[in-house]
């Protein structure tokens, strides 16, 4: 294997490291040595660690996609990155190979000063990451950090311009909004008016923890600088109580006044409005004139009359989301109201007309539920009359070339859909689930022969590996290294 040239062995390695799916898991320190992201995670490290020529290989795939839980998490890696020793004395940055950065760590409220040096730190040394993935969650019961500062965009605009170039990089950006408004005196002087540059930037997710954290959105509509943006996602929760007032509703709408004759894609995941804010679809698609897949709840966007033109048609239209209750497909068996509710018979009559001439897919997804397959979550009592209903409509759909989908795109009404069975996977979801779930399953066999393996830990600083501690669970920082780190670092601020 060493007399294999590097592109060889590289090329080896890219088939042994991609077992784990990012898009379909998100790892977890709880989830278990049999999982796909631990397997993954060993056979990198293990590649690593079998000669120095291999080391310089496989640490690209090692450190390519990081995720972090813990403050202490944080503070180490950093350290790795900022520079390693190697045998002639000089340090050698393992930054540029981080392209994907994911974390959803615990800050306690003491501990923001860390969090704030070390956050910017990282944006600061992956200069050519991709993905930023970015949610911490702060110390119970606050849903916002204590300092102002700390918020993820507030971060980005005091960090820059040493920041410049990692935003430049960006392709993805998921991150929390919060509510405050920073103060003029904490605005650099030198930017009287401080704009994020995302060059690259194409997939954009703001998340509120609260209903009146969208009106932090106010950054993205006045700071972000997005020539290249194609998907936006905007996701509040999914509570009744606390629903989007009148103070933080047009918030979203000022994004897409800003943003949205650039998008191909959006997601308006905001489920409950107070009463009165309810808007229509045309008010959205009259500033997204190029958008091509929407994503919105009937409870929050009213449909258009069928022959409506205001302000249409809409040409490039060719996919249609809906997010509905079990109330707009199952009759309501009350003797006040027996009816279905009108919301999705209202979009799919507007359908039918001629506002979305190249309409080829409409997809329903459960208001609460949106990963669950509509006929698993209908009570079996009510599938014949939800089957009998929804199969009319996918027939008179189908005469426009307009196809009726459930999650993951599988066609609403077809075979053994609706039969208050469990889905056969080899005849309903084809060979890759039958694959995916073979794996799953042989893991699942795996994890309790593999349990004493899981807590035998080591630590091998020489190649930048951090192995996590027989009793990691007994901290919420990390390591006893990281507590020793972050206590000299909250005690200099």
């Amino acid at each position: 294997m060493r007399a294999l040239p590097e592109e060889i062995l590289f090329y080896i390695f890219s088939f042994a490291t991609n077992h784990y799916d990012s898009e379909r898991h998100e790892p977890s320190v709880d989830i278990g040595n049999a999982s796909p992201w631990s397997q993954d995670l060993r056979t990198k490290k293990a590649l690593v660690r079998v000669c120095k020529s291999w080391c310089r290989i496989a640490s690209s795939f090692l450190y390519d996609r990081v995720y972090l839980h813990r403050i202490g998490q944080l503070v180490a890696l950093v350290k790795v990155l900022e520079g390693t020793s190697q045998g002639d004395g000089e340090k050698s940055s393992y930054g540029h190979l981080v392209h994907h950065i994911h974390g959803r760590l615990y800050v306690p409220k003491h501990w923001e000063n860390a969090y704030f040096k070390y956050t910017a730190r990282l944006l600061e040394i992956c200069n050519t990451a991709q993905t930023f993935a970015w949610a911490p969650v702060w110390q119970f019961p606050r849903k916002e950090p204590v300092y102002d500062r700390s918020s993820t965009v507030k971060l980005m605009l005091l960090s820059v311009p040493s920041i410049d170039s990692t935003l430049r990089s960006l392709r993805k950006l998921s991150f929390a909004v919060n509510t405050n408004i920073m103060p003029s005196s904490l605005i650099p002087e030198a930017e009287a008016d401080p704009k994020l540059v995302f060059d690259n930037l194409e997939d954009l997710t703001c998340e509120a923890l609260e209903s009146a954290h969208l009106r932090g959105l106010f950054y993205v509509s006045s700071s972000f600088v997005m020539p290249s943006i194609k998907k936006l996602s905007i996701i509040a929760p999914p509570e009744e109580e606390n629903n989007p007032t009148i103070e933080e509703y047009p918030c979203v709408f000022d994004v897409l006044e800003t943003h949205g004759a650039k998008l191909s894609t959006l997601v308006l995941d905001v489920r409950w409005v107070t009463e009165g804010l309810v808007k229509s679809i045309g008010d959205v698609l009259k500033l997204t004139p190029t958008l091509q897949e929407l994503q919105i709840s009937t409870l929050v966007f009213e449909a258009l009359p069928p022959e409506s033109t205001f302000p249409g048609p809409f040409q490039n239209l060719q996919k249609l989301v809906l997010q509905v209750t079990q109330d707009c497909i199952v009759p309501n068996n009350s003797v006040l109201n027996p009816l279905r509710m009108d919301d999705l018979e209202n979009f799919l009559n507007m359908t039918t007309g001629r506002l979305f001439p190249s309409l080829r897919t409409i997809g329903l997804l459960d208001q609460f539920f949106p990963s669950v397959p509509l006929d698993s979550l209908i009570p079996i009592s009510s599938h014949q009359e939800s089957r009998l209903y929804l199969t009319a409509w996918a027939q008179e759909l189908q005469k426009r070339d307009i196809t009726l989908v459930d999650v993951n795109g599988a066609k609403l009404v077809g075979r053994r859909r609706w039969t208050g069975k469990a889905p056969n996977y080899e005849t309903d979801y084809g060979e890759s689930l039958v694959r995916k779930k073979a794996e799953n399953d042989a893991l699942a066999r795996e994890e309790e022969e593999e349990e004493e393996e899981y807590f035998e830990c080591e630590t091998e600083s020489e190649d930048g590996v951090l192995d996590a501690a027989s009793d990691w669970n007994r901290s919420p920082f990390g390591s006893d290294d990281a507590l020793d780190i972050l206590g000299d670092t909250n005690n200099s601020n």
